[in-house]
């Protein structure tokens, strides 16, 4: 798996992935399609990044930060169904834990309306946050 920093343009292939996350009822992908090629949000704030990641030449995963005054937020989170519980989501968390650290943030935070997201992100570390809005989980980066 080669993971790699977003940039000038989105990657090939996430058509594809916004078809698959569509098919499971999720458009999270295809606003970050329209945001990034508006310019409304293309992950190029001083801190914020967007990463894919690939397999060999094909996209199974991306992924990235956001910045909200002083905190990171993981945005647009999404792996192929074939490639979950493989590993594929921890790398990519991993790189955008990295990332955040070296920016600086001290505090990750995240907005998931799945009960397996829920848990994923829980099984990294993140602690479930109660009434606060826009954020269901936050985790403190060492």
């Amino acid at each position: 798996m080669e993971v790699s920093e977003v940039t000038i343009r989105l990657p090939d292939g996430i058509h594809g992935i916004a078809q698959l996350a569509r098919a499971e009822g999720f458009r999270h992908i295809d606003r970050l399609i329209a945001d990034f090629e508006s310019g409304k949000n293309r992950f190029d704030k001083p801190g914020e990044v967007l990463l894919a990641v690939h397999d060999k030449e094909e996209l199974v995963a991306i992924g990235g930060i956001n910045t909200y005054s002083e905190e990171a937020r993981i945005r647009r989170v999404y792996v192929v169904p074939l490639l979950r519980r493989t590993g594929v989501g921890r790398l990519l968390m991993a790189k955008l834990e990295e990332h955040a650290q070296r920016a600086g943030f001290t505090d990750l935070q995240l907005l998931t309306d799945t009960e397996s997201g829920a848990k994923f992100y829980d099984s990294l570390g993140f602690k479930e946050v109660k009434n606060e809005e826009h954020v269901t989980h936050r985790k403190r980066l060492a």
